[in-house]
């Protein structure tokens, strides 16, 4: 009978808040540092069968463009797009203003 009252999440989110949350309010931010940050994010939440926010991989990719990898970002942003395909507008116009 407990069990029914027991909140599952939908999402792991891990440090994705707080990362978007530096990039624009923190000095000491450093695109290669979220980067980290959320790859360890990522991974974890695979690792434990879960599923990534919408919006986690599309961050990870926008870091990566900032960082000039542009390779790494295309993947980020299309497994964004597998995960969420409801995000394929905006991620292809993304990918079509990269450099």
């Amino acid at each position: 009978m407990l069990l029914g009252c027991v909140e599952q999440q939908m999402y792991q989110w891990g440090h994705y808040e707080q990362s978007v949350y530096r990039m624009y309010h923190s000095k000491e931010f450093s695109p290669s540092n979220e980067i980290v940050i959320l790859q360890k994010d990522i991974e974890k939440a695979k690792e434990n069968n879960k599923q990534i926010g919408p919006g986690v991989q599309a961050h990870l990719g926008y870091l990566y463009t900032l960082e000039g990898d542009t390779v790494a970002a295309t993947q980020m942003f299309e497994s964004e797009m597998a995960s969420f395909p409801e995000s394929k507008v905006m991620i292809e116009r993304l990918l079509r203003k990269m450099p």
